[in-house]
């Protein structure tokens, strides 16, 4: 089964969106309201991962 392709995603707004979950993290740790923090902190790792694949991607293209 081929890997998925993460060409129609954008970089800029993968970069974006994790960093603004990972500030709503910081903001959760720093009011210390852990349902804030658990809620962003799956966000951020289902986009971190989807960043992850994009980067690959790209150096993939690279070196092709």
């Amino acid at each position: 089964m081929p890997r998925s392709s993460t060409k129609d995603l954008s970089l800029k707004m993968l970069v974006v969106l994790t960093s603004g979950l990972g500030l709503w993290i910081a903001y959760g740790l720093l009011k210390g309201d852990w349902i804030i923090v658990l809620a962003n902190s799956i966000g951020c790792a289902l986009t971190a991962t989807v960043l992850g694949c994009k980067i690959r991607d790209i150096r993939g293209e690279d070196s092709a």
